[in-house]
C-alpha cells in the first residue's frame, strides 16, 4: 500500500504540528511505503530529507516559481498534479495548517483528485486493501472505499528518529515536471486576494486564579460587571428592556433602568421563567 503525505513547513522551519500527526499515522500502519509531498522554496528540501529519518522511504518537493504566491486553490492544484503521478491509495493532510488555518486545501485537493475524502480523523479502526474505516470528531464512524484522502486531527506525537536511522530519497519536481496548466498556478492561478490581516481581539477573555478566601470578592466582581455590561448594552442601542425578573430585592434600582416592567420573584418561579425564556426565546432577563 502506498500513502502520500502532505507536509507543509510551518513559520518556524519546522513541520505543522497537524502534518506531523498525519504523518505519524502514516508510519504506524505496517507495511506502507510512505511518501512525502510538499511545495515550497528549494530550502524546503532540508525538513523533508531529514523528515525521510523517521521511516517514509522518498520525498517529492514541488519548486518553481510558477508555484509562488499560490492560494488554496491553486495550492491544490499543483499537489494534486504531484499526487496523481504517485498514484497512492491513501493521502493524508494534517486538518490545517497554523500559516493560513483555513483547512481548505485538503478537501480541494481530495475532489481535484477524485478520491473518497473523511475529514477530523481520530482514529483509523481498520484498513484493508480497499476499504477504509475511520472515527471522525464530528461523524463518528465513517467508512469509505479507497483511495481515500483524509485529514487528520492532533491525535499522535511524531516519533523520534532512531540512531541509525537513514536519509530518503529526494525528489525536486517543476512545473512541468507535472504537466501543469501556469494559468492555474501561484498568482496566476489564485483568486484569493488578501486585503488585510490582523489578529482578531475581540471575545478575549482574560482568566484569573484565585484563592479560596478571594472567591467572595470574585463573586461581587463578576456580578458587578454584568450589571455594568447589560447598562452599557442599554445606553448604546437606547432600548429598554420589555421585562425584567429580579430574585429578591438587591438588584431592583438597577433592574428599574433597564425595563419599566419589573417583577420580583422567588427562587423556584426563577427556575420556571427561566425554562420558559429558553423556550419561548422571549426578550426577558433574570437577575
Amino acid at each position: 500500500m502506498r500513502i502520500a503525505v502532505c507536509i507543509r513547513q510551518g513559520l518556524d522551519g519546522e513541520i505543522s504540528p497537524f502534518d506531523a500527526c498525519a504523518y505519524e499515522e502514516a508510519l504506524k500502519i505496517d507495511g506502507a511505503e510512505v511518501i512525502l509531498v510538499s511545495m515550497g522554496a528549494p530550502s524546503v528540501s532540508d525538513l523533508l530529507l531529514k523528515l525521510t529519518r523517521l521511516g517514509a522511504k522518498k520525498a517529492v518537493l514541488l519548486s518553481d516559481k510558477a508555484f509562488a504566491g499560490a492560494d488554496t486553490l491553486a495550492t491544490a492544484y499543483a499537489l494534486s498534479l504531484a499526487i496523481q503521478k504517485l498514484s497512492p491509495d491513501l493521502v493524508f493532510c494534517g486538518r490545517q495548517t497554523l500559516v493560513g488555518d483555513t483547512a481548505q486545501t485538503p478537501v480541494m485537493l481530495g475532489q481535484m483528485l477524485g478520491y473518497g475524502i473523511i475529514t477530523n480523523v481520530m482514529s483509523i479502526d481498520s484498513l484493508t486493501d480497499s476499504n477504509i474505516v475511520c472515527t471522525t470528531r464530528t461523524e463518528g464512524q465513517t467508512e469509505a472505499r479507497l483511495p481515500v484522502l483524509v485529514t487528520v486531527e492532533r491525535i499522535n506525537a511524531l516519533r523520534m528518529p532512531r540512531l541509525r536511522s537513514k536519509l530518503g530519497v529526494l525528489e525536486t519536481w517543476n512545473a512541468e515536471d507535472v504537466g501543469a496548466d501556469l494559468s492555474r498556478c501561484g498568482l496566476k492561478g489564485s483568486p484569493t486576494r488578501v486585503l488585510k490581516t490582523f489578529e482578531n481581539q475581540s471575545g478575549k477573555r482574560k482568566c484569573t486564579f484565585i484563592s479560596r478566601d478571594k472567591l467572595e470578592w470574585a463573586i461581587e466582581e463578576g456580578l458587578k460587571r454584568s450589571e455594568e455590561q447589560a447598562y452599557a448594552e442599554t445606553e448604546n442601542n437606547g432600548e429598554k428592556l420589555s421585562k425584567v425578573f429580579t430574585v429578591t430585592d438587591a438588584p431592583m434600582d438597577f433592574a428599574k433602568t433597564v425595563s419599566d416592567n419589573v417583577t420580583d420573584i422567588g427562587f423556584a418561579e426563577a427556575e420556571e421563567i427561566a425554562e420558559r425564556i429558553k423556550r419561548d426565546d422571549t426578550d426577558a432577563v433574570i437577575w
